[in-house]
């Protein structure tokens, strides 16, 4: 999860770039920074923080946190490509 959730920031980054590069009044917006970038850094980093307390914390804390993290970003997918 943490690859993905890494790879999804690069692309919010990313795009996030090129919107602004172009230069369109009113974009981007404060909630376009939110989606694409801080929410997936943020699960980017909860990840890693599972990935280093691994071996400290009990194994159903670990499988309901990476449960709460595919359904994230499954919502995150859905909603960020304009749905299904």
């Amino acid at each position: 999860m943490a690859i993905i959730w890494l790879l999804c920031s690069l692309l919010g980054l990313v795009l996030y770039g090129s919107v602004v590069s172009q230069h369109v009044p009113g974009y981007p917006d404060s909630g376009q920074m939110k989606f694409y970038v801080v929410v997936p850094v943020a699960m980017t980093l909860g990840s890693g923080l599972l990935v280093l307390l691994s071996k400290r914390l009990p194994t159903a804390l670990i499988v309901l946190a990476s449960g709460v993290q595919i359904l994230v970003l499954l919502g995150w997918f859905f909603y960020g490509g304009g749905g299904v």
